[in-house]
């Protein structure tokens, strides 16, 4: 893990080149070489005391490599950490700076971080939709008394 970093979220890379792009976007960031977090690494992580943001590529690889961190983090009595892929139609974030630049890269990542851990998401979202669905139950029998009131 490479240091310093500024207060504020660091980004976790797989590899040095991109971990380098994001610092030109203007982001604390390091790379762990390669798609696993060695306990050393997630402890030094830790330590930031500021969000984590799993920035690895938008493949098999980089998605099981974020799995591995998940579990690593829940052993390791972590908080939890957010996910930013880069666009599908690039290969990582040096590709990304390369085409687009770092302006492009900095817009993508403010609009597409989320929380890492997937049961918390899946909770959420069957939260938000047994919520909806209880508030059309409910409006449904509000108006049914008010029309068996008229």
């Amino acid at each position: 893990v490479l240091y310093p970093f500024n207060s504020g979220k660091v980004m976790v890379t797989e590899g040095p080149l991109d971990a380098i792009s994001l610092k030109k976007a203007g982001y604390n960031a390091t790379c762990t070489n390669g798609c696993n977090v060695s306990d050393v690494q997630a402890l030094q992580l830790k330590d930031h005391n500021n969000p984590i943001v799993m920035a690895y590529d938008n493949d098999t690889a980089g998605k099981k490599g974020i799995r591995v961190f998940e579990s690593t983090r829940k052993r390791l009595r972590m908080d939890n950490f957010y996910i930013c892929y880069p666009p599908s139609s690039y290969g990582d974030w040096n590709d990304f700076l390369c085409k687009d630049g770092p302006i492009a890269m900095k817009n993508w990542i403010d609009n597409h971080f989320v929380l890492g851990n997937t049961n918390v998401r899946s909770f959420l979202t069957a939260a938000t939709r047994a919520f909806t669905a209880l508030s059309h139950v409910v409006s449904h029998c509000e108006n049914q008394k008010a029309h068996q009131g008229k």
